[in-house]
């Protein structure tokens, strides 16, 4: 079984995860490029490079997104049973009230959107690592790695993403390894990813100034072994053992959903909508 905690196989680990990162690229290049030209020119001085007479890209997303994420999601709570309607009546009052404090509308809007320009990730779970209630998150592609060896999200030998904690509270959390978190530092902001592509945030942070953060942050990630079902933290020091490694607790899928539009046999990224509009919208604009 896969071990995080033996130094060798974290390595392994490590080194998948660079290459997967890297064969994603292309793909994060390619959604940026998309939503450059769904922003125009004047959103930012980041945004597309010449006007955008004719936004057919903005106009196909608003419309994909209407029609497939246009209202809250709601659940229907019934029994066959004699005499337990009134229960199932509460039940189903709980669950749509807990659709609505955790706004999951609004990342299951997020994620579509993203497929739309590549893939849509969600993250779901009834912890995170500085929360203790339920949760669901959007994840960008920038910020995600998954194993580019796969024919098929299914056969994933590992997938994670990467996130921002307070310093302080990374450093002061009991569940991270105290030998560990001691030594973590606030991370650089950078507009690029490993590989050297533009991060989609550069839209509205170009880099040329130097970037002030309120509040120190650390980068880490969070990986998903299906095989071994752990949960490995990974602080932003590659020769570091895991800040922690927990058994997971969840459905047996684990806490990673993708969405893609059009798959493509044998290859484990979807085809977006925007990778077939590009060429028409480019066209319309000349």
């Amino acid at each position: 079984m896969p071990n995080p905690n033996n130094p060798k196989q974290l390595m392994r680990l490590r080194r998948a995860m660079e290459y997967s990162r890297y064969k994603l690229q292309p793909f994060r290049e390619r959604h940026k490029e998309a939503v450059e030209q769904s922003v125009g020119v004047y959103y930012s001085d980041s945004g597309a490079k010449k006007p955008v007479h004719v936004n057919l890209m903005e106009l196909a997303a608003n419309i994909y997104e209407r029609q497939l994420v246009s209202k809250p999601p709601q659940v229907n709570v019934f029994s066959r049973r004699d005499g337990v309607s009134t229960a199932a009546e509460r039940l189903e009052s709980v669950v749509n009230d807990q659709l609505r404090r955790y706004d999951v509308h609004k990342e299951l809007r997020r994620a579509v959107r993203s497929a739309l320009f590549s893939i849509g990730i969600i993250k779901v779970g009834g912890y995170e690592i500085d929360k203790n209630t339920p949760f669901v998150s959007h994840i960008l592609l920038d910020d995600w790695v998954h194993d580019m060896t796969a024919r098929v999200m299914e056969e994933c030998s590992f997938q994670g993403h990467r996130y921002l904690m307070d310093l302080d509270d990374a450093k002061s959390n009991k569940e991270f390894k105290r030998n560990i978190r001691s030594k973590l530092k606030a991370g650089d902001l950078s507009n690029y990813n490993e590989g050297g592509d533009e991060r989609i945030s550069s839209l509205t942070s170009d880099g040329t100034m130097l970037q002030e953060r309120y509040i120190d942050k650390v980068e880490l990630w969070e990986v998903w072994i299906p095989k071994s079902k752990l949960l490995v933290t990974l602080g932003p020091n590659e020769g570091d053992p895991p800040l922690r490694v927990v058994e997971w607790e969840g459905p047996e899928e684990g806490p990673f959903y993708t969405l893609g539009f059009g798959d493509v046999p044998g290859n484990l990224m979807p085809l977006p909508p925007a990778a077939l509009l590009m060429d028409l919208h480019e066209m319309a604009n000349k």
